[in-house]
């Protein structure tokens, strides 16, 4: 090995500034039997409540869902760090449940699922990020 490469594998790596960690299937059960809970067995009961129930899937969707991915990622990015596979399985989770139990106007059949998809990934992904900076600042 020559010294300039030797010298160059001795050089301190730069840290980041997000605490990032590899995905564990094991570490992260219990958000995703949460979300699942979230996404798909509490959109179940209230269509079961008839047309009261509607009114209030129609509420959660927008509102309820987007703060439990919010403090579901930053809980997981604090404890176990970052990583995209984490805010990917939420958001597919979160899509199948709009296009199974919403129901939509036939206009915004497709619109409105495709928007709520963002809007979940963005809340997904920030507040994983979010979570892992502060486990950084924080050495949680």
């Amino acid at each position: 090995m020559s010294k300039k490469l030797r010298r160059k594998n001795l050089k301190p790596q730069k840290e980041s500034f997000i605490n990032k960690n590899d995905f564990s299937m094991d570490d992260s059960k219990a958000y995703i039997l949460l979300t699942i809970a979230m996404f798909h067995i509490v959109p179940l009961l209230f269509i079961m409540m008839g047309e009261n129930g509607k009114v209030m899937l129609a509420f959660m969707y927008p509102t309820a869902n987007p703060i439990f991915l919010g403090l579901a990622g930053l809980i997981y990015g604090m404890k176990e760090g970052f990583n995209f596979k984490f805010p990917g399985i939420m958001f597919v989770l979160a899509v199948l449940s709009v296009l199974m139990y919403g129901e939509f106007e036939p206009e915004m059949r497709v619109v409105t699922p495709v928007v709520l998809g963002i809007v979940y990934l963005i809340f997904s992904f920030a507040s994983t990020v979010i979570g892992g900076i502060l486990s950084k600042l924080f050495r949680l």
